[in-house]
């Protein structure tokens, strides 16, 4: 197999950057007061200054992001919140990832060895299914007929919109994942208070198709059309109708909470699968998920201590392997016939 990274390699990451920063000062021309090149520099130079500071452990890589931005409206004598930093940031990141282009030689270098297998592996900061589903804009987000990227439109849990959704994953789906606000209104709606709906047949039929089961480990699980329901504290309250590209659905900061839930087709995309999965360790897909450290005394702590290191991302072989379908109010489940 023959690997590629992304940025400077496939993707030219510096005309990018340039014009997302560029973007950035225009959009803020009230404070930032700069002429296009001497702000395009600063960037460049800050962003190199920084991410030294990452890679020898100094900042994580949202604090890096964090201060970058404060140290430029720091330039203005202006000083801005961590929140207000990284939104701006998100900002630019999402500017920054339209503007993503192949170098000219790119597409005639990959049709010359396309019959080997190939792969990329890039190291950054992605914000996991969210951005592969609506990112690079590849797929739009869709009020109704077909598509992955769908829109609950700040209503409950539609069930017709929910078919509709999972009908547009070609491929199949293995698990839906849900926060846990939005299993509770499906439980409460099959076990104890009904569905917000005004046919009965249409709630039959609903009825009928959500059953109760175990998983691997024994534990009571929902299904919905033998599709197994896990509820997990990872999808948090999100702002509605926030941001694109990384910066999308914003974690929630207001008294209006939405959620999102979503659907997954597992797939080992080195075997040429179309579905979700994580890649790890080097290059060669060899190595372990876990690297062990030990501290034989921890800071501050009587103790000894390790720290499990991991590599690794989410590897999508094709859109049909993920859905979502955002926006999705904490009230009553919807059935309509």
């Amino acid at each position: 197999m023959i690997i590629f990274d992304l940025d400077g390699t496939l993707v030219d990451h510096e005309k990018a950057a340039k014009k997302a920063s560029i973007a950035l000062l225009h959009e803020n021309s009230d404070v930032l007061h700069f002429e296009e090149k001497e702000f395009a520099k600063m960037w460049y130079d800050l962003a190199e200054e920084y991410f030294e500071y990452y890679t020898s452990k100094k900042m994580t890589y949202p604090e890096q992001r964090v201060a970058r931005m404060k140290v430029i409206w720091g330039k203005m004598s202006r000083s801005i919140s961590d929140e207000e930093a990284e939104i701006k940031y998100n900002r630019f990141l999402g500017s920054y990832e339209k503007n993503w282009e192949l170098f000219p030689d790119v597409l005639s270098c990959l049709d010359a060895i396309k019959e080997k297998k190939l792969g990329v592996l890039s190291n950054g900061d992605f914000d996991g299914m969210h951005a592969w589903v609506e990112g690079t804009g590849s797929e739009a987000l869709v009020t109704s007929g077909t598509g992955v990227n769908y829109d609950g439109e700040g209503t409950g849990l539609n069930f017709v919109k929910l078919r509709t959704w999972v009908d547009s994953m070609k491929l199949g789906i293995d698990i839906l994942y849900m926060p846990y606000e939005l299993t509770r209104r499906l439980t409460a709606a099959v076990a104890e208070i009904g569905f917000n709906n005004t046919n009965s047949r249409t709630t039959s039929t609903v009825l009928a198709q959500i059953q109760y089961g175990q998983n691997e480990l024994g534990k009571r699980i929902m299904f919905w059309d033998g599709v197994p329901i896990v509820p997990t504290d990872y999808l948090v309250a999100e702002e509605e109708n926030t941001g694109q590209g990384s910066d999308a659905r914003a974690k929630n900061s207001s008294s209006d909470k939405q959620y999102s839930i979503f659907a997954i087709k597992f797939g080992n995309v080195f075997n040429g699968e179309g579905g979700l999965s994580y890649g790890f360790g080097a290059t060669n897909m060899a190595g372990d998920l876990w690297k062990l450290v030990p501290f034989e005394n921890l800071e501050d702590y009587d103790a000894s201590g390790l720290r499990l290191v991991s590599y690794g991302a989410l590897l999508l072989g094709s859109k049909y392997g993920l859905g979502r379908m955002c926006d999705i109010e904490d009230v009553e489940v919807i059935v309509t016939g």
